[in-house]
Order: C-alpha cells, then sequence, then structure tokens
C-alpha cells in the first residue's frame, strides 16, 4: 500500500471523526464511537441520509443526499 493511500484514509477518517464530534456536540449529543464513525463514514459512501438525530429540524435545514448525477445546466453558444 502505497503511502499516499494510507495519509488520504487516515485524514477522512480524521476528518469524519471531527465533523461528527462537532455535530453531535452542536445536539449536546456524547462524542460518537469508533463504530458511530465507521457508520458515519459508510454511510457517506452509500448516498445515505447523513442527518444525525433530528438536527434537520433544530437548525433548520435538510441534509439529504441527492442520488446520481447532478442536472446539466444550459451551455453558452
Amino acid at each position: 500500500m502505497s503511502t499516499f493511500a494510507v495519509t488520504g484514509t487516515g485524514a477522512i477518517i480524521i476528518a469524519a471523526t471531527e465533523e461528527l464530534i462537532n455535530r453531535r456536540a452542536a445536539l449536546g449529543m456524547p462524542p460518537p464511537g469508533p463504530l458511530d464513525v465507521a457508520r458515519y463514514i459508510f454511510g457517506s459512501m452509500i448516498g445515505r441520509d447523513l442527518q444525525v438525530a433530528d438536527e434537520g429540524a433544530a437548525f433548520g435545514y435538510d441534509s439529504t443526499l441527492a442520488v446520481g448525477l447532478p442536472p446539466v445546466l444550459p451551455q453558452e453558444s
């Protein structure tokens, strides 16, 4: 395995952990465990809703992901 792959994987895990810690702390939830972080990372890979608890209602947004390609924008000619 290359150094780049190991470093990239570690960066993804650290970033996901920090994001999940901050999102849970904003809702007054305890810090996530390793299994929570793994579910969060793998959930993002399969296009699952990444909303933590009821944060959409608490903060007024929807964090669902649209699966598939983004819409095609018209091109100028």
